[in-house]
């Protein structure tokens, strides 16, 4: 059956949907109110140690060899808004399973060692991006790039997330420090680029020493003005994963 142009288009969208979701963890979401709670009240000034805390709480985590995540993106442009939600596990063979909701539209994100894969409607299909999960990585980035260059670092209140208490750091960038997100716009073929500054809060276990909570605030520019995007990412579970099994039906996928 001939695929129309609707359903190209279609498919195109959820297919960028699913990259922005899962590869834009450094674009803010609705922060879950069940997994932080405030506890502390003043800011303290930054110290050596705050940016040791942080960059071994993002070493650890990357050595995982696999974890749960929740990512919940709030977008503000004018008096609309829109959300998306993404809950999913990278297993400890190196597969990923990520159930998506975007507004009304729901639908599965599968990455293997071939590649990406999206399911809508009970349809698998070929992600046209690459599905880049490397996001500890990118994180520590961030932070070496703030310390190079003496952007303040604040502690914030603490939260509960994930069931143990986490201290929070707080530090400000400009837009073009944070690449990932002006590359996924460019590369997606859309006249937007990231304004101002971007907000990163990190929110590190104090028992296991673990980054558990990454929030970011940042408007993204385009035609038809600016838009808030807040991302809420949460790890959980680490090294607690197993094998994640293939979906059904992915051999079809096309």
């Amino acid at each position: 059956m001939a695929v129309t142009g609707v359903n190209r288009g279609r498919r195109a969208w959820i297919g960028m949907v699913a990259v922005i979701s899962l590869s834009l963890a450094g674009c803010t979401p609705a922060v879950d109110p069940n997994a932080t709670q405030p506890l502390q009240a003043s800011p303290v000034s930054s110290a050596p140690s705050v940016w040791t805390a942080l960059d071994t709480a993002t070493a650890r985590a990357a050595e995982a060899s696999s974890y749960q995540v929740k990512v919940y993106v709030h977008a503000r442009h004018g008096a609309t808004s829109g959300n998306l939600s993404v809950h999913g596990s990278i297993g400890a063979d190196g597969a990923a399973d990520f159930q998506v909701q975007a507004g009304r539209e729901s639908y599965e994100v599968y990455r293997d060692g071939t590649g990406g894969y999206y399911a809508y409607q009970d349809t698998w299909h070929k992600l046209d991006h690459p599905l880049d999960l490397n996001w500890f990585a990118e994180y520590r980035n961030v932070l070496n790039w703030a310390r190079a260059h003496d952007r303040r670092l604040s502690e914030r209140p603490q939260k509960f997330v994930g069931g143990q208490f986490c201290r929070v750091y707080e530090v400000s960038l400009p837009a073009t420090a944070w690449r990932r997100t002006d590359s996924f716009w460019g590369n997606a073929g859309n006249a937007r680029r990231a304004e101002g500054d971007t907000l990163f809060t990190f929110a590190v276990g104090i028992p296991d020493h673990l980054l558990h909570q990454v929030t970011t605030t940042q408007s993204v520019a385009s035609t038809g003005g600016a838009t808030t995007l807040t991302t809420d990412v949460i790890f959980s579970n680490f090294n607690d994963v197993p094998q994640v099994a293939a979906p059904s039906g992915l051999p079809a996928a096309k």
